[in-house]
């Protein structure tokens, strides 16, 4: 009787592991989506120069960390740099006043989208890579009070 027990008690252990594995898939599944497509829009956003309308969504969990990679560097210059924004807005005013002149560098994204555990990354197609040219090329991304919100962002000077 005691044999019975524990090999019904094993089945059962089993199948709601597997159940739950199933929905955590299915779960992640949909954040990646999700994640997929607000990648989509803010890479849009970024080429058009309209980021700070993605503060109406409320995307952003308290402040926004701006990674940014060099591709070319002189000298000492460091090949990263670090930014923090409150707002996309702030974000905005930043890449403008950057500019050598009105739309230099050109602002655009990787053209693969390609989403999971956190992390989109917008990769660069073959001969994309240019000269005055930024690259929207990374979007970490999280869940806060059930919505998917960004973490930080990664800039690729061309």
């Amino acid at each position: 009787m005691r044999l019975i027990n524990y090999k019904l008690s094993a089945m059962v252990s089993a199948a709601i592991i597997i159940v739950c594995g199933w929905s955590g898939t299915a779960v992640g599944q949909t954040s990646d989506r999700a994640a997929r497509t607000l990648a989509g829009r803010m890479a849009t956003a970024f080429a058009l120069g309209r980021l700070s309308r993605l503060d109406k969504e409320h995307l952003l969990g308290k402040r926004l960390e701006l990674s940014i990679q060099h591709w070319i560097t002189d000298g000492d210059d460091p090949e990263f740099e670090a930014k923090t924004f409150r707002s996309f807005a702030a974000m905005e005013r930043w890449l403008k006043a950057d500019e050598s002149e009105p739309g230099f560098p050109v602002r655009t994204s990787g053209e693969r989208i390609s989403c999971s555990r956190g992390l989109c990354r917008l990769d660069l197609r073959d001969n994309q890579m240019a000269h005055n040219h930024v690259f929207l090329i990374r979007i970490w991304y999280g869940s806060a009070k059930g919505k998917i919100v960004v973490k930080k962002l990664r800039l690729l000077y061309g």
